[in-house]
């Protein structure tokens, strides 16, 4: 008798919503199919554990701009804030850290940001972002293409 219960109340799956961070559970609501049974509800709603993110602690920050090259330690800094995450388990600032000079002596490439993308010209879009340190096979990594 179950059985034919079950199958007489389809529904059309929705879509899962967001996970709420302070039960750590997930919903989502499904709609009644046509021509199901007249018994069952016009909706149902699914409730579930919301699966832990692949990155252990989900921090979320906006990257700096390299500093300069320090000749006492020959190496540049940039300061992360942390923009989205959990304050307990998330630093509130972060720093990278690379050294200014290749092992063979020449200078490593150091960049600043990405500018937006430019208009499309012939079918292909490109974005910029200045080299601040470094030579000419720099040059190559500070552009990006895309189709557009």
């Amino acid at each position: 008798m179950q059985r034919s219960c079950r199958k007489s109340c389809q529904y059309r799956r929705g879509k899962w919503g967001r996970c709420n961070s302070s039960t750590g559970l997930i919903q989502r609501q499904d709609r009644l199919k046509p021509n199901s049974a007249k018994f069952c509800a016009q909706y149902r709603t699914l409730t579930k554990k919301c699966k832990r993110s692949r990155k252990r602690n989900s921090c979320k920050y906006k990257v700096g701009e390299w500093g300069p090259c320090v000749p006492t330690t020959q190496s540049r800094t940039k300061v992360m804030t942390l923009v989205r995450g959990n304050a307990i388990r998330c630093k509130p600032t972060k720093e990278i850290r690379r050294k200014c000079v290749r092992l063979d002596g020449t200078d490593r490439c150091f960049f600043g940001q990405w500018k937006d993308w430019e208009g499309c010209l012939n079918g292909v879009q490109k974005k910029h972002r200045e080299v601040l340190q470094g030579g000419q096979e720099c040059q190559k990594r500070a552009v990006r293409t895309r189709g557009c």
